[in-house]
Formats: C-alpha cells, structure tokens, sequence
C-alpha cells in the first residue's frame, strides 16, 4: 500500500514496518468494546464443545524447602509502601544471606524486587490507580534488567480490603520472562519473618495465600464452579445500564438478557450516535473503510496520515455498530436507548442516570462491560498507556457503582477477562485491572448481601472481532478454544441472575492447558542432609539419584495439581559430588513440553546435571508389571554386600535381608526411613526404599560378576503410596542384561502387607568405565 514518505520517519523498526503496513494491507475487523482480552464484532464459524465455568483452586501444599532463584545473583529492593514490613523484611533476609535493600524508588533495570505496593492505603479510586501504576513501575524494572533471574514478588494482604490486582501482573511477567522468578503473595498477618521463609523455603507456586492459622495454600488450578441455586426476581420492564453495551460482546449479551427477563436496556458507550452520512464509504472492515478515507482525500488533493484515516474508520464501524446494535433490540422487542458519555466522567454518567431514571424506568442492573486495550510487555508500556486501561475497567466500575448507589440494584455483572486469573503476555494492565474488578465485586457481594446478586464474569477469547482468521488459527494451533458470541450471550443471560457462592468466575471454551516456566534454587550439603554423608566415594559425597529424585518431585508440587505424578526418562547427565565441607548451589528449572513439564537441574555454572519429564496424566496411575522371582538364597550376605559391590554407609545400609536370587532378579526385604534415622516426613518419594532398590540391582549384578555403577537412567517412575513411616518393605527386581556392559532393571516396592509403593522401569546401570558415569 502507499504510505506517506512524510510517516517513514518514524518507523524505526522491522516491527514497526510490518505493523503499518498491516494497517492498510491486511483485513481486520473494527475494534468495539474490548471483553476477555478481545475485541469483537461479527462472529466466525467455531466449535465450542461446551463452555466451562471454573474458579480457582486452592489446595493446601507445605513449603518444600527450594528457594526462589534470583534472591541470592544480587541486591534485592524491597518497596517501602508499608515501611514498617518492609524494613523488617530486609533484616529477616539480610540475616539470612540475602543482600537486600528497602527503597522508595526502584532503581531502572533492577533485577529482583518484592513489591509491597498492594499494601499502601487506598481510600480513593485515584490511590487505587496509583499504587497499581507503582506496582507496575516495579515490574517495569525488573522486565529491562539483564538478569540471570529476573525475580519479582508482590505482596498483598485481602483483609485490608483494598480492590488490588497487582498479582496479575506477576502473572504476566510469568508469561513474559524467559527467566522469570515470579510470586504472588497474599498474607493475612504481616510478618516479615514468614515473608522471608516463603521467598527461601517455600518451593514452588505462582500465588500463594498465608493463612494466618499457619497453613500455605498455593493455586494449583481451576475446579468447576458450583451452578446457581436459585434465581433472583427482577421487575419487568426495569432498566439495566450497560456500560460498553452497545457494541461487541457486551452488546450481545445484554440483548440476550434482556430478551429472557423482560428488560430495558441503558446503553452507555463514549462513541457520539450519529445517522450515517449519505457520502460514508463503503466496507465492512476498518482496514477497507481507512483505505476508502486515504483514496478519497488523495482525490480531493489532500493528505490524510494514516493514524487520521484508522481513526476516522474506527469512528464510522463504532457508529455503525451501535446503530446495529439498536435495531436489534427493536426487533426483538426490546426498549433500548443510548446514551454517549464516557464512564470515567461522574458528572456525565450522573447527568445520563438521572435522564434513564426520570424518562426511562428504575434501574435494577448493572453490567459492566466497558474496556480499551494498550497490549505491549512490560519494558515497552508507558504510563498513560496503562492508566488508560486500568482506569476504563476500575474506576468506571467505581463511579458507576457510586452512580447507583441509591438505587434497587438486585443484580451487577462485571465483565472480567481470563487474563485476570492467568495473566497474559502484554497484557499487565488489562489483567491488573480486571484482577481489581473482580476485588470489587467480592467486596459489593459482602456487602450486599441476599438483596443482590454479584458477580464477575472472567471471559475467555470470543470467536469473533479482533480474533481475524489468522489470530483464530494460532489460538486453535495452541489449543485455546474460542467462546461463540451466540453461546457465550446465551451463557450470561442464563447466569447473570443466578445466586452462586462464587462472586467470581472464568468462562472459557475448552483449551489445553498452559504450563508455567518455573526455576528454584536448591543448596545441597551434608549440613541441611546429614544422611550424604553416608553416600561417599573415597571422600567425596555423590549425590544420589533419590535426592535428585525427590527433590523435583517436591518443587513440582506446587505445579502440578494432580496427586499422581509420573516420572519420565530422567537422565544423569553428568553427576554431582562435592566434598563433605561443601555447599552445592544448583537451580531447579521447569520448562513446559507439550503436556508435561521438563525439569533439569543445573549446577552454579548452568551446566545441567539431571533431567526428567513430570507428567501428571492419569497413566501415572498405571502399574508396571514386574515378574515374581523363583529361584535361591543369595550367594552373598547383606554384611557382604555392604563391604563389596556397595559403598554406603550406616544411613544408606536399605537393605535388611536379601531373599531370592535367580538368574532374572531377585527380591529382599529393606529398612524403612524412619529405622535408618532420615530426617522428617516431607518427602515427595520413599527415598530410602527406592535408593535400596537401587542397591539390589548392584548386588544382583556382582553376583553375576558385573561390577555396576549407580543408574545414568530410569525410563518411568510411578508412585503409588509413599511408606515414609514403615517399619518394613519388600523390593523385587527383573533384570534385563542388554549387553557385557549393560544391565536394565525393572524394580517394584510395596509394603509388607502388599501395598504398592513404587515402580521403576528401563533402569540402565553400566559397567564401570564403560560410558557410565560413575559420579552418579
């Protein structure tokens, strides 16, 4: 397309290039009321399989003991909106080896901040404005910073009773950071002494709440929320005010609404109502009507830029959207009429309300459904960009529930977006917001009561709008399903009535599910795990498998939902020993792949050590068979053992009494934990008992005459139960020789009344200095 040579100047970028020229060349659709994070007009072809109505899931999960990584690569600032906390927060972590500062003013490009923003006083809208725009400051910081780990915390407590939403930009940088190190955390009680143990004991989760009975409860996912119990009356005829009503998603659902409860409809909107003019040019998208503007003032001898013809063009598709959307509700019978006023305005929206009120009917509903989009990450969004977003969601919620105050509201609908739960790349302030909306309506609920039904309406993509067809093909690609307009308006006008103990709520068509990057950091040493001292090879500690094992199992809990979590071809790439009087700093990182997560662990120097899938699918469930044995005694005692072919110590001595031995395994009977003197009863495995199995494969081998290293592989671990507590277990192995140099094993644990325990699969052992790696 042409482009004024007069608009090339500015464009700076490749990025900037394409966009421009996408501006003119490319069909999309008008941008109306911004719902869910998308922009919609007219609806395309999707299937839905249903729309689900989920909340969230809080489960409680004990701290781990994994550090955030990032706390320790630099200086930590903590933000000084409650001084108070967040001067006794820097002695809690200083004493603990942390370098941390608290600050009234982020440095640029700091690399690690805890943000206290969401505990600054907020007795206005404008202070709620404010200390999101500092939260977001914060995290605008830390997303220009080079840090290995970019760490960012906010910290919020919902008993103060602010309508914050500053976690949601937590969340989006989750999204937005490669190397992210990212927690939301809500606290009842403010203790620094607890803040600082979550940041370098809790192990994994996004958002975490401190309950101040002490329990630690993580958002692991969504359940499916419990359907309305009863529908509340409303008098026909009564007036609904709809903000953003007249055009989009919104505008669909209030007809629908109004068409199953006999409403009228006020419809508020910032576009001005206009007939259209008998020179309008033609097209149905912005892009045809811009290009139509441009051609037709280059005819007239004139230059019209391009911000001016797109802005026209979103003018003449607004105006023709809402005049659609009035001759809808005609000819379903439907009394509506259409007020132009922008919702941050109190006078304006007073001045309208007043006219509904006197010429209209009583007003006995809200929807709110009002909202603009800014979409950049972090480093790139400005101030205005992301007051202006912020604003038309909160502050238009404030001043239109201000607005109504006096009158016999019996119900309100917010329309929020999935990204306030999930957060979304470049979307910060467009989730931060809809986060606070969703705050203002469990603060309206509670104080309501049974008179009024509230609720938030978390909308995932529509299918429809902004949503063109290539935007539509990557959601599909990603497994993101899209709502149908016809659905998802049928959905609201279903529920918006419906009394339900969930004030807030996500609506989505089906989707795959989105995997997190996560990286912890682990210290390993024979003084926070005195049994390594009893797992030496001339002096030096080798890390065992089992450790490794457990560990990523207890970082993973605060991921992975399910209880049942299968281990995947976890792999020794290059083992850990230390000597005893050393501390080893590794770093535990999960990366999504596909379904599942891949978690590696590296050594200070990145180098990565171990690696593993988790998959937390139901077949973790399913039991790999392994053979009974039949043969004879053991050619070898269990004190013979521990003086031969094995090399652990008193706490590492599993094994009780070897059973049978026979040419395709062997079984035995081994300690359990607690008789071997292994620390507490946090562990995500049977540790002692899998590592024993271990041990069996080794002795099976020497008796053979091959002289194993530990395992460089497992092909799948399934858990059944763990046994921390018994006294006794019964290990069984089946030994599949592959060559002179290699031996597999298969290995199943159970309790000594029969209970499963656990199973290994595929575990390659190889002759020492045959490819092996002997450090394992």
């Amino acid at each position: 397309p042409e482009i004024p040579a007069s608009e090339l100047s500015g464009l700076r970028t490749l990025q900037d290039v394409v966009d421009t020229i996408a501006d003119f060349a490319a069909p999309t659709s008008a941008p109306g009321e911004s719902v869910g994070g998308q922009n919609i007009s007219a609806p395309v072809t999707s299937p839905s399989g249903g729309l689900s109505c989920t909340e969230a899931e809080l489960r409680p999960v004990p701290p781990s003991g994994f550090a955030m990584a990032g706390l320790r690569d630099g200086e930590v600032f903590i933000t000084r909106e409650e001084p108070e906390l967040a001067d006794a927060l820097e002695h809690a972590l200083t004493v603990r080896g942390v370098k941390a500062r608290a600050v009234d003013l982020v440095p640029d490009e700091a690399g690690a901040v805890i943000c206290l923003a969401a505990l600054a006083p907020a007795r206005t809208t404008e202070d709620c404005v404010d200390l999101h725009l500092r939260a977001f400051h914060a995290a605008r910081s830390v997303a220009r910073s080079k840090s290995r780990s970019r760490l960012f915390v906010t910290v919020a407590s919902t008993g103060i009773g602010t309508p914050v939403g500053v976690a949601s930009i937590a969340k989006t940088a989750a999204w937005e950071w490669p190397n992210a190190s990212v927690r939301a955390i809500d606290i009842d009680t403010l203790d620094a002494e607890r803040l600082a143990a979550e940041l370098l004991e809790g192990g994994s989760g996004l958002e975490v709440s401190l309950r101040a009975d002490g329990t630690r409860l993580v958002v692991v996912g969504d359940v499916e929320s419990s359907p309305p119990t009863q529908t509340i009356g409303v008098p026909a005829g009564g007036v609904v005010v709809v903000t953003g009503g007249a055009r989009g998603v919104t505008a669909s659902s209030a007809l629908k609404l109004a068409e199953r409860h006999g409403l009228r409809l006020a419809l508020l909107g910032r576009t001005p109502l206009r007939e259209a003019a008998a020179d309008e040019p033609a097209g149905t998208t912005v892009t045809e009507i811009a290009t139509a503007l441009a051609a037709a003032a280059r005819a007239r001898g004139e230059n019209l830029t391009l911000p001016q013809a797109r802005a026209q063009a979103e003018s003449v598709m607004a105006a023709r959207e809402v005049r659609a959307t009035l001759s809808a509700a005609e000819r379903q019978g439907t009394p509506a009429r259409y007020f132009a006023a922008s919702i941050t305005d109190r006078e304006a929206l007073g001045s309208v309300l007043d006219e509904v009120r006197q010429h209209f009917g009583p007003i006995v509903g809200v929807v709110h459904g009002a909202g603009v989009l800014a979409d950049k990450r972090l480093e790139d969004l400005d101030d205005e960009q992301f007051k202006k977003v912020f604003s038309t969601k909160v502050v238009g919620a404030e001043a239109l529930l201000d607005a109504t105050s006096s009158d016999d509201l019996r119900f309100i609908s917010l329309f929020s977006s999935i990204a306030a739960r999930a957060g979304n790349p470049g979307q910060s302030a467009y989730a931060a917001a809809n986060a606070a909306l969703e705050a203002i309506a469990a603060r309206e609920a509670a104080r309501r009561g049974d008179a009024c039904v509230v609720r938030a309406f978390g909308w995932g993509p529509w299918d429809g709008g902004m949503v063109d067809a290539t935007l539509r093909s990557r959601f599909l690609e990603g497994g993101v399903g899209l709502i149908p307009i016809d659905e998802g308006a049928q959905f609201f006008a279903e529920n918006a009535l419906g009394r339900s103990p969930a004030t807030s709520v996500v609506v989505a068509a089906p989707a795959e599910p989105r995997l997190r990057q996560t990286r912890l950091d682990w210290d390993v040493s024979t003084e926070n795990l005195p049994v390594l001292q009893d797992h030496q090879v001339r002096g030096r500690v080798v890390m065992p498998v089992v450790i490794v094992l457990d560990a990523m199992l207890r970082a993973a809990r605060g991921l992975i939902a399910d209880a049942d979590v299968a281990v995947r071809d976890f792999q020794v790439l290059s083992g850990v020993t230390f000597a005893a009087c050393e501390q080893q700093a590794l770093t535990i990182e999960f990366e999504p792949a596909d379904s599942c997560y891949s978690v590696t662990v590296l050594d200070c120097e990145g180098r990565p050590r171990y690696r593993a899938l988790l998959d937390s699918e139901t077949k973790a469930s399913q039991r790999i068979p392994v053979p009974a044995v039949a043969g004879s005694a053991w050619p070898m005692s269990v004190a013979d053992a521990y003086r031969g072919p094995l090399f652990h110590g008193p706490r590492f001595a599993v094994i009780d009494h070897l059973d049978t031995f026979g040419p395709t395994g062997g079984t035995a009977t081994l300690k359990g934990q607690a008789a071997l003197g292994w620390p507490g009863p946090d562990w995500a495995i049977d540790a002692a008992g899998i590592d024993g199995g271990l041990q069996l494969g080794i002795v099976w081998a020497s008796a053979l005459g091959h002289p194993l290293v530990l395992p460089v592989r497992i092909g799948r671990v399934v858990l059944h139960h763990l046994s921390g507590t018994a006294e006794t277990l019964r290990c069984r192995i089946a030994a599949h020789p592959v060559n002179d140099k290699r031996v597999d094993f298969d290995i199943a644990l159970e309790t000594a009344d029969g209970v499963a325990v656990a199973e290994l699969a595929g575990v390659e052992f190889y002759v020492a200095g045959s490819g092996g790696d002997s450090s394992a």
